[in-house]
């Protein structure tokens, strides 16, 4: 013979309160999921910070980037110099605090040669006609800067123009390992210089 169990009633907010942990649950889960960041520079990225290789969150940078023109002494979206991108990336990716101007930007990090090039490294040149210019390095020969007539762009070393003006290198980010953690990008002019100390003194800048 089956023993029948006396019905024993559930009350709504027993039911409210169970239903309740679960979308908890469910929503903890999705939040716990680490996006790349998108959209205009200077912009907070998706759900950061994120970590990974140096070289794919630097093609993101200047993906994020792209289009944006050359402006001596800018900072923002709306234009910036090569040092001024160079300080705006190495902050927003992997925050790390570079000097404002290429004279100080050099004396950044430690020296490295040519051939040691890793992916985050500053490449400078003195170019016979211009004052001293920086960019970062990507990977096999290219590197990221903003052109005076292209904006924000990507270039080859071998090219003989970037050969015969090749400088130096420096090396701002750790060794090993190779990775980076992504800050949370502030907006356009929040945490960093509005303007180069002197606006006269292009050298002190980079073009």
């Amino acid at each position: 013979m089956f023993r029948v169990h006396p019905f024993v009633p559930v009350r709504r907010s027993t039911v409210a309160v169970a239903a309740l942990s679960l979308s908890l649950s469910i929503a903890l889960s999705a939040c716990g999921t680490l996006r790349m960041p998108s959209g205009e520079p200077g912009s907070a990225p998706g759900s950061g910070p994120a970590s990974g290789p140096v070289e794919p969150i630097l093609r993101q940078e200047v993906e994020r980037w792209s289009g944006t023109p050359h402006v001596l002494g800018g900072t923002s979206a709306a234009g910036l110099d090569c040092s001024a991108f160079v300080q705006r990336v190495f902050a927003e990716a992997f925050d790390v605090d570079l000097p404002r101007t290429t004279d100080d930007q050099v004396e950044a990090g430690r020296r490295v040669n040519l051939s040691e090039l890793q992916p985050g490294d500053l490449v400078f040149f003195q170019p016979p006609t211009k004052v001293n210019h920086v960019g970062i390095y990507l990977n096999e020969g290219e590197f990221a800067h903003v052109s005076s007539s292209a904006g924000v762009t990507v270039s080859e070393l071998d090219l003989p123009y970037w050969r015969t003006a090749y400088w130096t290198s420096r090396r701002v980010l750790s060794d090993a390992p190779r990775t980076a953690a992504r800050a949370e990008a502030p907006p356009p002019g929040i945490g960093l210089p509005a303007s180069v100390e002197a606006q006269g003194d292009t050298r002190r800048v980079g073009w």
